[in-house]
């Protein structure tokens, strides 16, 4: 690991050792006692604590083992122009809020200029490292690599046995098929996938048939010729955008909670298709469904439905949905044979139409507000 770091590192990520940086005499942090150096060490931030955990063995075997293990902690695999393993906090119950991210190492292309930097061994590979300092002043490792994305699955391999924590989500932006197929070798399930803007029309179709996420998300730039047949997939939210090729035939073969289709317009006659699958007992995992309307008719996307059409009391239903989402609905509603529940909505301003099944994620039911 040359003179990158000694196990008497104690400082932040800005004080390891480099010919710009004066530092301060090491401090014999494993002289303490061990209840001393590990409080020390869980006031670290996750990528001190990486750091720490490349200056020896010992150093690294404390880390794994000794060190607090949040039970809110996440890892998450993300970036554009360097790729980046991330650790997040808290409880995951949102995809559409917005968490902190902490980055803790990342792996980028060698250049000519990498070969003046020090050198950490990484999972059985020697390999140029330096401090990057972001522009919060956050700092982590940035690893250097002939293949950048090779580099990412070593260190997301190592980071993950480290934290001794599976990764929850991974972001496919470049090599997706061997990313993917590395993420579903490594563990037996992954909590979401996203996908990036460029792919190609395989491997979006590959990777949509042979995850098992539960979150499947995306922004991406298909072919206009592109089609899937047969998209049973079963996940608890499929999220698109872009998704031009997307059909009725899709929306109603997915075996999934929640379905948000962006960039796709659908007619009335279209959602009434939809519609009457549902009251006909079809779609039976779906609880939420979100797609945009080619200027909404009710009576249109409502008929041959009208005796399933239901009014409550005149009160207001505030309604949870499945990884965080609040709507407010009327009392109209629609109920099918079995006497399942549904309110839907139409904004006028965006065209956006909205259906949810009850209970909601809260366990609230339709005649809750009654």
């Amino acid at each position: 690991m040359g003179n990158y770091c000694s196990p008497s590192f104690s400082m932040p990520i800005s004080n390891l050792r480099s010919p710009k940086l004066k530092t301060a005499p090491p401090f014999p942090l494993f002289g303490l006692p061990l209840v001393a150096y590990k409080n020390i060490i869980d006031l670290m931030t996750s990528a001190e604590q990486v750091s720490l955990s490349f200056c020896s063995r010992r150093t690294n075997s404390i880390i794994k083992y000794i060190r607090h293990r949040p039970e809110t902690l996440t890892l998450w695999i993300q970036g554009r122009n360097r790729v980046l393993v991330k650790v997040s906090h808290g409880h995951y119950k949102a995809i559409n809020t917005s968490r902190q991210f902490f980055s803790v190492l990342g792996a980028k292309k060698k250049s000519r200029r990498v070969y003046r930097l020090e050198t950490i061994s990484i999972k059985g590979h020697i390999v140029p490292v330096k401090v990057f300092t972001k522009k919060d002043g956050s700092q982590y490792l940035e690893t250097y690599w002939n293949d950048k994305n090779y580099g990412l699955r070593v260190i997301g391999d190592y980071v993950c046995d480290l934290f001794r924590q599976d990764l929850l989500a991974v972001k496919l932006v470049e090599d997706h098929i061997e990313l993917f197929e590395w993420v579903h070798n490594r563990q037996p399930s992954i909590t979401q996938i996203t996908l990036a803007k460029k792919i190609s029309d395989e491997d979006f179709k590959y990777i949509a048939s042979k995850s098992n996420t539960k979150l499947l998300l995306g922004n991406t730039s298909l072919s206009k010729n592109f089609r899937i047949e047969k998209f049973n997939k079963k996940a608890d939210v499929i999220g698109l955008v872009n998704c031009h090729w997307m059909t009725v035939e899709n929306i109603m073969e997915l075996n999934t909670g929640r379905i948000e289709i962006r960039g796709k317009t659908f007619t009335n006659k279209e959602l009434n298709r939809i519609l009457k699958h549902w009251i006909n007992g079809g779609s039976p995992y779906l609880n939420h469904l979100r797609l945009c309307l080619d200027k909404p008719n009710d009576q249109e996307y409502l008929d041959g439905i009208v005796n399933n059409r239901i009014e409550g009391d005149p009160n207001v239903r505030f309604y949870s949905a499945l990884y965080h989402s609040e709507y407010i609905f009327n009392n109209v509603g629609l109920e099918r044979a079995d006497g399942t529940k549904a309110s839907f909505k139409v904004y006028r301003d965006n065209s956006i139409f909205v259906f949810v099944v009850w209970p909601d994620a809260k366990g609230r039911t339709f005649e809750s507000f009654d």
